[in-house]
């Protein structure tokens, strides 16, 4: 053990001075080098990754980490307890690779899966490594994968390593320009100077508490080495003009307790529009949130409310419950390449009209479904969810909120809605599931707002699910769907489920039809 912890030591020695280093090489501003003490308690003390450069040595990456608590009341953290989520962030530019070597401290492994399977990637553990398992893999592409190895099958220990392509010259503040205020401290976000529009947080961590960004700011930048510790809000309403919230680094709500503010509630929801959400937009046109990764929320972690806007390359890791990854209201919201890894629901779509996720990884823990779209119901139109990877799903429960859609039909009797014209197209699953789809508009519930058929009718109207893979055997017993209208009176119309396939393998119609439970439809196409 002595042996182990001192390379522990040396380990984070080696990785904390690389935490500072000069982000030009990235495209991003050089900013000062943060302090040890600083990152230490966010840097993994389990894996040390490092890159080989273009002059054949090795550098070495950050590897960040966040944690479960160990003890704690179930409600908060279910079965995620004790669990830790290591993540490293680097770069790999068009037409090159990233050739990288991992270190397992304390391991004796013998073999490592890399996830999604489909990319192909392979790491190669090196057999008789002592006391630390050590595996290489070459990068070819800007991509999110889990290096999983095999004596840790829970994932107690999972490391994600999040490849981005380099950042947009323009969306890189410059440091000469009059323009751009550098955070340092708390006290440099009181009084913002109007003629200051970009606000670049510096190296190392910065703990803000609460943060209202002044409505003349247009772009927040969280560069690669920097941790932002606490709540961004930005009101965009009236004539605020669109907000850009960018950059490589983490914001983080490690500190604060669950459902913060409003932690003493017997009714846990009883104010959950008063919880801090990690980072919440609302109101306006055009926003972008690129890039950065968010953990450690205590209640709802990115919350969007706006028209036109987008989510991009956004990582985010929540163990508790309530730690709804991506929720999106307004019109016309895209949400693409992110990897959603939460203990609820990864993606609540409360758009009116024009969703697309695509290219997206998402691995869902314990509770809420992928995506949900029952507890908010309301008429919606033009759901585009095309190539997404699934590396795991730890669904336990299936009488009520699981499933890669769900709709869990929280509506009062003098609701009705009409959800139509939904393309779900190209999934990808690398782990056994207990659901697909279970939208069922005859669902009985225990919670006494639940809709349960009466009234007036949720309808869903030209839904299309296409190419979708199990990494699974075909089992004729397992329903995987479970689809059911309104009623007799009012059904659900024009779906089509085509080409499922199980371990690569299509199935025929016959073989379709056994994985789904479908009532009160009208048009049904199976094939």
């Amino acid at each position: 053990m002595r042996q182990i912890a001192n390379i522990k030591i040396l380990l984070l020695a080696l990785v904390l001075p690389a935490a500072g280093f000069c982000m030009q090489e990235h495209g991003g501003p050089s900013l000062q080098k943060p302090g040890k003490n600083d990152l230490a308690p966010f840097l993994s003390d389990r894996y040390v990754v490092l890159r080989k450069n273009p002059q054949g040595k090795l550098d070495s990456i950050p590897v960040y980490i966040s944690r479960a608590a160990d003890e704690g009341p179930q409600r908060e953290w279910g079965k995620q307890k004790g669990k830790r989520f290591h993540y490293v962030n680097l770069t790999i530019a068009p037409n090159q690779a990233a050739d990288l070597q991992i270190y397992k401290i304390g391991s004796k492994a013998g073999k490592a899966a890399v996830r999604p399977t489909r990319l192909g990637y392979r790491a190669q553990v090196a057999a008789n490594a002592g006391q630390n398992a050590k595996a290489t893999l070459r990068m070819t592409k800007a991509s999110k994968v889990s290096v999983e190895f095999n004596d840790d099958p829970r994932n107690i220990d999972p490391l994600l390593i999040f490849a981005n392509n380099p950042e947009k010259q323009n969306l890189v503040p410059d440091l000469k320009d009059a323009s751009v205020l550098v955070v340092r401290d708390s006290a440099s976000l009181k009084n913002i100077p109007p003629d200051k529009k970009t606000i670049c947080f510096r190296a190392g961590l910065t703990t803000i508490g609460r943060w209202t960004v002044p409505r003349h700011v247009t772009q927040i930048y969280i560069p690669e080495n920097a941790i932002v510790r606490g709540y961004i809000e930005c009101n965009r309403n009236g004539n605020a003009p669109a907000i850009t919230v960018n950059g490589r680094g983490i914001l983080t709500n490690l500190g604060w307790p669950y459902h913060y503010p409003s932690t003493n509630d017997i009714n846990p929801y009883e104010h959950n529009s008063n919880w801090y959400k990690a980072l919440f937009v609302y109101g306006g046109s055009g926003h972008l949130i690129e890039g950065i990764t968010i953990t450690d929320a205590t209640a709802f972690v990115l919350l969007l409310n706006a028209s036109n806007s987008r989510i991009s390359n956004v990582k985010i890791n929540g163990f508790r419950f309530n730690n709804d990854a991506v929720t999106v209201m307004g019109r016309n919201i895209a949400i693409t390449d992110c990897f959603l890894r939460v203990n609820d629901d990864a993606i609540v779509p409360n758009v009116k009209d024009s969703l697309n996720v695509s290219e997206c990884v998402f691995w869902q823990l314990q509770a809420g479904s992928i995506f949900q779209f029952g507890w908010t119901p309301h008429s919606l139109k033009n759901v585009k969810i095309s190539n997404c990877d699934v590396l795991h799903a730890e669904w336990e429960y299936t009488n009520e909120n699981s499933g890669f859609i769900n709709a869990m039909g929280m509506m009062k009797n003098n609701d009705d809605a009409v959800v139509e014209d939904v393309s779900v197209r190209n999934i990808y699953f690398d782990t056994p599931v207990t659901r697909f789809l279970d939208v069922q508009n005859t669902r009985k519930s225990k919670r006494n707002e639940a809709h349960i058929g009466r009234g007036k009718p949720w309808i869903y109207k030209n839904c299309t699910f296409d190419n979708i893979h199990f990494n699974e055997p075909f089992d004729r017993q397992k329903t995987l769907v479970y689809f059911s209208g309104f009623s007799d009176q009012f059904p659900s119309e024009s779906l089509s489920f085509t080409n499922f396939h199980f371990q690569g393998r299509k199935l025929n119609d016959s073989q379709l039809q056994h994985i789904i439970n479908a009532k009160n439809l009208k048009n049904l196409k199976i094939r």
